[in-house]
């Protein structure tokens, strides 16, 4: 059993290897380099999708683990640009965008250097003075880089209002890239779609996002919560009754 977090670090370094992912509840093991030093460590985290060579600060905290000994168990993970052209390469090549295995990358890295991302985002098209990419190749990997897009701002908006990665995950299962629209428009959802999601942390979400004190959406949510706790202490106590006057005759 793991020794339970209690002080809140940073981690920021670059992913060298995926050693487990499960792709229905996000649970991975990474095996992380970081950039204060010069031994490599472990981290679990909640994330969707990581691959090698993704440059990511993770906040946590360090835990021993009997079986797996020294880990850094995060509850935040935000993805950052790669530091570097090698680390460009590895990341584009590690079956982040579909349509780009290593050898494509080698080549678009070695082609735009330093500025590949940024064509990524902003002149994708540029692709196809590549050798080896004409528009068919180009309109698969413009897709698989638009779906990885929308799943990192779901999971950076989610985490930038206080949401776990845990959470942040099966939101992004349930809702996918609506759901940051469906969360600002009622992040007291939230309590009713996902279990270990109470009243107080869907309203720590909507204030973060904006929402008035006093508003009516919070007041309604407020006295639903505190209604439906009642109708349980009812249910519950009466329940209690019931099996009291049985085992009592």
């Amino acid at each position: 059993m793991a020794s339970t977090p209690t002080l809140t670090e940073t981690l920021t370094g670059i992913v060298n290897r995926v050693t487990y992912h499960n792709a229905a509840t996000g649970w991975s093991v990474l095996r992380v380099q970081p950039f204060q030093s010069a031994q490599q460590e472990t981290v679990t985290v909640h994330q969707t999708k990581v691959f090698a060579g993704a440059t990511m600060e993770f906040r946590g905290a360090w835990t021993l683990d009997n079986k797996y000994g020294r880990q850094f168990k995060a509850t935040e993970a935000l993805e950052k640009k790669p530091a570097t052209t090698a680390a460009i390469e590895k990341y584009l090549g590690s079956g982040l965008i579909k349509g780009v295995g290593p050898q494509t990358a080698k080549k678009i890295v070695h082609y735009f250097q330093k500025e590949t991302l940024d064509i990524f985002e902003h002149a994708i098209h540029r692709l196809m003075e590549v050798p080896g990419i004409a528009t068919k190749k180009l309109n698969i990997i413009e897709q698989a880089w638009i779906e990885h897009r929308a799943i990192r701002t779901v999971m950076l908006f989610l985490q930038g209002h206080g949401i776990s990665t845990l959470f942040a995950v099966r939101i992004y299962k349930v809702y996918g890239d609506k759901a940051i629209a469906m969360v600002t428009e009622d992040p007291y959802r939230l309590a009713n779609d996902f279990y270990g999601i109470g009243f107080f942390s869907a309203d720590k979400v909507a204030l973060s996002i904006g929402l008035a004190k006093d508003s009516q959406q919070r007041l309604l949510a407020a006295i639903r919560h505190v209604l439906a706790a009642v109708i349980v202490n009812v249910v519950v106590a009466s329940t209690v009754k019931s099996y009291s006057g049985l085992f009592s005759k």
